[in-house]
């Protein structure tokens, strides 16, 4: 359209330079000034309307990736809200599987020594974990019940159980002490 444009203009243009000439016949030199001045008019003419074509090409376009912008966030928006909840509820279904395997695994090895699970379960029990090791046994009880005493006779074992319970937010139901079990009383079941 541009290249159309410029061409009618130039074919005015000469038009009007061909009659200007005719009209003036010998007086070309009077005849040129007043083509060059009128081929300056079409020129600014010309680029004003370049300028404003420019323009609302430009606001259409802009418009236009505004526009697809707008659409590929919602899009992405979308996409990510749901792969969230996706990983969310997986994260959960991982729980709630995890969650049985400990209360499981719990009550397998508890269940001679505690009761495990229910409304009456292992949260209403103190707990003492001998040779705690680095504390899982420890922080499970600490996570179910009012609070557990994590002994052990070495001092990195205690440290990493410390370091546990601060990580896992159960610190302030933990004991982590040092001591070492000697000799078990006869009535002991562990």
């Amino acid at each position: 359209k541009i290249v159309e444009a410029c061409q009618e203009i130039a074919g005015i243009v000469l038009a009007e330079l061909d009659r200007d000439k005719n009209e003036y016949g010998p007086d070309m030199e009077k005849a040129m000034t007043l083509a060059d001045e009128k081929s300056q008019v079409k020129r600014k003419d010309l680029e004003e309307e370049m300028k404003s074509m420019h323009e609302s090409i430009h606001r259409m376009f802009s418009q236009q990736l505004e526009d697809s912008l707008a659409a590929t966030r919602e899009k992405i928006s979308t996409y990510i809200s749901h792969r969230i909840a996706e990983a969310i509820k997986r994260l959960e279904r991982i729980k709630e599987v995890w969650e049985a395997t400990k209360r499981e695994a719990a009550a397998e090895r508890f269940s001679p020594y505690f009761v495990v699970g229910g409304n009456d379960g292992l949260h209403l029990w103190e707990c003492v974990d001998l040779c705690c090791g680095e504390g899982g046994t420890s922080l499970w009880l600490a996570d179910r019940t009012g609070g557990v005493v994590a002994l052990d006779s070495r001092d990195d074992s205690l440290h990493r159980t410390r370091a546990r319970a601060v990580g896992f937010g159960v610190i302030d139901k933990c004991v982590v002490a040092r001591g070492a079990v000697v000799e078990l009383s006869a009535g002991c079941m562990c």
